[in-house]
């Protein structure tokens, strides 16, 4: 099975490994799965948008595309309102399904964020996002994985969050282990 991941920093990290620890992951628990990774550490929803077609589309014979955006354009430091990432999200799965059928498009939420340590987004700000995003994936009748309910509602959250940077948003392998869990799941 060849698989496409993309997004923002959170599917692009490395974490101290050569390849982003989401593929690492994902191999260790299916040997044969070939994996496209062409998510981008900083994106938004306008910079995907952007480089749709040269990094994304690009691709080719993927069974399965997973898109994690959002937790960018939540930042209060570099905010996108709610009404243009509702747009930018309808425009990229307008796209995707140019190439691809619903039931290979997978969008994941962003993750919950430690508010003791991120100064930038806050879980309730978050949410406002995935309310967005949960209705025009939906809508768009393309699977929804709800990956931030699944972090905040873990018993050793605070504990998952503790990556390498440390800073209340970019996870550690415990964090990891979830995604690559919760992705699997749809293979």
């Amino acid at each position: 099975m060849k698989i496409q991941l993309t997004g923002d920093s959170i599917i692009a990290r490395h974490e101290g490994l050569v390849e982003p620890m989401i593929n690492c992951l994902l191999k260790n628990k299916f040997p044969d799965l070939i994996i496209y990774n062409t998510a981008v550490s900083g994106n938004n929803t306008c910079d995907l948008l952007r480089r749709l077609d040269s990094d994304v589309l690009s691709v080719r014979n993927v069974d399965k595309i997973f898109v994690l955006i959002g937790i960018n354009d939540a930042a209060r430091n570099k905010q996108v309102s709610l009404d243009r990432y509702t747009q930018n999200l309808e425009k990229i799965i307008n796209q995707l399904l140019k190439r691809y059928c619903q039931r290979q498009i997978y969008f994941m939420t962003p993750p919950a964020v430690d508010e003791r340590k991120q100064r930038y987004r806050d879980n309730q700000l978050i949410a406002m996002y995935i309310d967005k995003l949960e209705r025009i994936v939906k809508q768009a009748n393309c699977h929804f994985l709800n990956l931030f309910e699944i972090l905040s509602r873990h018993p050793d959250f605070p504990q998952i969050m503790q990556g390498s940077l440390d800073d209340g948003l970019h996870f550690g392998e415990g964090g990891y282990q979830i995604l690559a869990e919760l992705i699997g799941q749809c293979l």
